[in-house]
């Protein structure tokens, strides 16, 4: 259901967004960061594209499938991982979420 609302926020906006995400967090280049809830992987593409180590993880199995098509027709290599952030077993593994 929620697909079918989602109109995507747009390269300028994501690109908009990613610029406010690292500066308010003080990512460099090259920090490793998790995209919790990543949807269709707008923001996580940008985040690679600007040199982050970035996973991608989404309860949305479907969700999950377009972002991995968007990565891949933006020839971006991506992570991208299916779970419920409540059961997250990562320990100390990211610089950013």
């Amino acid at each position: 259901d929620f697909s079918r609302g989602h109109r995507g926020l747009g390269p300028e906006a994501a690109q908009r967004e990613v610029a406010f995400i690292a500066t308010q967090l003080g990512l460099e280049r090259g920090a490793v960061v998790l995209d919790l809830c990543c949807g269709q992987g707008e923001l996580t593409i940008e985040m690679n594209r600007r040199g982050f180590s970035v996973v991608g993880y989404d309860l949305s199995v479907y969700q999950l499938a377009v972002a991995g098509d968007n990565a891949q027709n933006a020839k971006q290599k991506i992570n991208f991982l299916q779970g419920d952030m409540r059961e997250m077993a990562f320990d100390a593994m990211f610089d950013a979420i």
